[in-house]
C-alpha cells in the first residue's frame, strides 16, 4: 500500500504542475520576446549542464546549474565562446525544460495508469466495485493523456508566435531615411557616377559595375573593370592578355539613404564606429567627409582593377593615364590628380560652383566629390515602396499569402533572422556561411579570399562576409560574395546544407573566364567549410517552404526599381561616351 500512495502523491504533483504550467505557462514563452517554444536543449546531460541549439541557430549553446550562483542559460557566440542569455530566453529554457520533464512523466503515469485499470483484482483501491475502480483509473488515465496532448500537440500550437510578434524579436521595424541632400549635390553626383573621366583609363566610371538596368550591379560574378568594353555579359576584356577581374562581386547599392548603412563592402572596411569613420586610408582619410556612403566613393578610383588602371595599359580611346603613374599608397596623390583633371573641364567648374558655393575651386578635394556621388546614389536608388515596406507601414493587405507564409518562416522556424534581421534586415555582422571558394580569390592570399580577416588579421573572420541587406535583393544576383550562384533559390538553398551545395557545386555556371582563374582544386573550393568561423545552419526545409520563402524574398522588391531606364543621361560633362566603354 505505501508504493500505491508514493505513487498517488506523484500524480497529485504531477498534475498540480500541469495546472499551473496551463495557467502561467504563456508567461513565459517566448512569444512575448524570447525564442520559439519547443526548440530547446535537451540533447544529452551532464552534471550541471543542459546542451542543445535552442534557437535552431546551429549551434550548442549550454545552460548551467550551479549551486552558488543562479542558474544560467549561455549562448553560443559561434567563435568558441559563450555569452549569457537574455532574459527572454533564460525564462525560455526553463519552461522547456520542465516541459520535456512533464511529457515524459505523464508518459510515464499513462503506461503505469493503463496497466493498472487492465489489472485485477484491484490492486490500489481494493474496498471500490470493480467498475467503480475502472472509472477512477479510466479517468486518471483520461487526464493523463489530455495532459501529454496538450503539452505535445496543443501548447506548441497555441505558442506559435504571430509574424508581428516574430519581427519584434528580430527588431525589424519600418527603416528610417537620412535627410535629402541638396538638388545641387545631386546634379553634380549624377555627372561624376556616369562619366568615365573618372577612370584612369577614361573608360569606366561608377556606373559600368552599378548600372540600373541590371540591379545596380552588372550581372556578372565578378567584374570586368578598366580594360573591357561592353555591358554586363556582353562585357569583354579589350586586350585579352591583361585579363584581370575584380575579386568581388559588384555590391548593389539600392538604399545607402537608409540610417544604419554604415559597414560597406564585402569585408565591411568601410565603416562608422563611435561617429568616427575606419578605412584603408586611415589618416589619409581628408575631413569632410559626410556618411559611410561617401567614404566608400574614395576608393574605387584607387583600384589599379576597377578604375585607375595600371601601366601600358592598352588606351581604348587613346587616353594618357598619369593616375596609374601614381604609388599605390599614395591615396592624397591619386586624389588630388582625379580633382586636376575634373576642374580642367569648363563643365565641372559650373557643377561644383553650383554645389559648393561657398569654396573656391581651388580649395576643393575629391571629398567634395565623393560627398556628391553618395548624394546621388543615396537620392536615386532608395526605395521604400516594396510590398514589405508598405507591410511594415501598416498595410497589412501588401503582402501575397505566399509571401506571409515566408515572411513567417523566414524570421521563425527557418532561422534567417540570425543574421538578417533589423530594419536593413541585416546585421551588419561578418559570417561565414561556407560559400564555395570559387575563382581567382583576392589579394596575395589568392586563390582564396579571407574575407573579413583580411582586414582584421583575426583567424575567427576567415572567410566571413558582410551579412548583405535584402531589399530588392532579386534584382541583384549573381549572388554571394564572389557571385558563386546565378539563382536566387540556389542561393538560398546554400543556406540549408552548405556541405553538400560546395561538394555538389556546378561550376558550368560560371562564365569561361571565370573558370579559367579557378584554382580548379576541391581544397580550395571547401576551404570555408573547414574553417573555425564556418557556423553550419541547420533548416531542414520542404520545396514548399523554399517557395514561400523565394515569395517573401520577391515581396522585398521595390517597383521603382524594375525599371530605371528613364535616368540614364545623354550626355556627360567629359564629352567621353557616357558610362565608358559599354558599347
Amino acid at each position: 500500500m505505501l508504493k500505491h500512495g508514493i505513487y498517488l502523491a506523484f500524480l497529485n504533483v504531477n498534475w498540480f504542475l500541469i495546472l499551473l504550467f496551463m495557467v502561467t505557462g504563456q508567461q513565459a514563452n517566448p512569444a512575448a520576446g524570447g525564442v520559439q517554444a519547443g526548440r530547446l536543449l535537451t540533447v544529452f546531460e551532464n552534471v550541471g549542464q543542459v546542451w542543445g541549439d535552442y534557437d535552431k541557430n546551429g549551434r550548442l549553446h549550454v545552460y548551467v546549474t550551479d549551486t552558488e550562483r543562479p542558474n544560467t542559460l549561455f549562448h553560443h557566440n559561434g567563435d568558441g565562446t559563450f555569452s549569457p542569455a537574455d532574459g527572454a530566453d533564460q525564462k525560455t529554457a526553463v519552461f522547456n525544460t520542465l516541459t520535456h520533464i512533464l511529457i515524459i512523466a505523464n508518459i510515464l503515469a499513462a503506461a503505469i495508469l493503463l496497466y493498472l485499470l487492465l489489472a485485477s483484482p484491484n490492486p490500489i483501491l481494493p474496498t471500490l466495485p470493480e467498475t467503480a475502480h475502472r472509472l477512477v483509473l479510466g479517468a486518471l488515465a483520461g487526464v493523463a493523456a489530455f495532459a501529454i496532448l496538450w503539452w505535445v500537440v496543443i501548447s506548441p500550437l497555441r505558442s506559435q508566435p504571430t509574424l508581428d510578434q516574430l519581427l519584434a524579436q528580430a527588431h525589424v521595424t519600418a527603416p528610417q531615411r537620412l535627410p535629402h541632400a541638396a538638388e545641387a549635390k545631386v546634379t553634380l553626383g549624377r555627372a561624376l557616377f556616369w562619366d568615365p573621366l573618372l577612370g584612369g583609363n577614361k573608360d569606366t566610371a561608377c556606373v559600368t559595375c552599378h548600372h540600373p538596368l541590371f540591379g545596380t550591379g552588372d550581372a556578372l560574378a565578378l567584374s570586368i573593370g578598366t580594360g573591357g568594353q561592353g555591358l554586363s555579359e556582353k562585357r569583354f576584356f579589350f586586350d585579352p592578355t591583361r585579363a584581370v577581374l575584380v575579386p568581388r562581386n559588384a555590391t548593389p547599392i539600392y538604399n545607402l539613404a537608409l540610417v544604419g548603412m554604415d559597414t560597406l563592402f564585402w569585408d565591411g572596411r568601410v565603416q562608422v564606429i563611435g561617429g568616427k569613420f575606419l578605412s584603408p586610408a586611415d589618416s589619409k582619410l581628408p575631413l569632410g567627409l559626410e556618411n559611410a556612403v561617401a567614404v566608400q566613393a574614395m576608393f574605387p578610383v584607387t583600384s589599379r582593377d576597377e578604375m585607375r588602371g595600371h601601366v601600358g595599359d592598352p588606351a581604348l580611346f587613346n587616353a594618357p593615364n598619369e593616375l596609374a603613374q601614381i604609388d599605390d599608397h599614395e591615396l592624397t596623390a591619386i586624389w588630388d590628380g582625379l580633382m586636376v583633371r575634373l576642374l580642367a573641364v569648363p563643365a565641372y567648374q559650373q557643377l561644383f560652383a553650383a554645389a559648393y558655393p561657398e569654396i573656391p575651386l581651388a580649395e576643393l578635394g575629391f571629398e567634395h566629390a565623393a560627398n556628391a556621388i553618395a548624394a546621388y546614389q543615396m537620392e536615386t536608388f532608395t526605395f521604400l515602396d516594396s510590398p514589405w515596406d508598405r507591410y511594415l507601414q501598416g498595410d497589412t493587405a501588401a503582402l501575397s499569402d505566399a509571401a506571409l507564409v515566408g515572411a513567417t518562416l523566414f524570421f521563425g522556424e527557418a532561422g534567417c533572422l540570425q543574421c538578417h534581421n533589423g530594419p536593413l534586415l541585416s546585421d551588419m555582422a561578418f559570417h561565414n556561411i561556407g560559400v564555395p571558394q570559387v575563382g581567382p580569390g583576392k589579394g596575395y592570399e589568392s586563390p582564396y579570399d579571407f574575407g573579413r580577416a583580411r582586414e582584421t588579421g583575426n583567424a575567427g573572420d576567415l572567410f566571413a562576409f558582410r551579412t548583405p541587406p535584402l531589399r530588392n535583393v532579386e534584382l541583384t544576383g549573381p549572388w554571394m560574395h564572389n557571385g558563386a550562384y546565378v539563382t536566387l533559390e540556389a542561393a538560398v538553398r546554400h543556406h540549408l546544407n552548405p556541405v553538400q551545395a560546395v561538394a555538389a557545386y556546378d561550376f558550368d555556371q560560371l562564365s569561361p573566364l571565370m573558370q579559367e582563374m579557378d584554382s580548379g582544386e576541391t581544397a580550395v573550393h571547401s576551404a570555408p567549410l573547414n574553417a573555425r568561423s564556418f557556423t553550419r545552419p541547420t533548416s531542414n526545409l520542404s520545396d514548399d517552404e523554399v517557395a514561400a520563402i523565394l515569395a517573401f524574398l520577391q515581396s522585398l522588391t521595390s517597383p521603382s526599381a524594375r525599371d530605371l531606364s528613364h535616368i540614364i543621361p545623354d550626355s556627360v560633362p567629359s564629352k567621353l561616351p557616357v558610362g565608358g566603354a559599354l558599347q
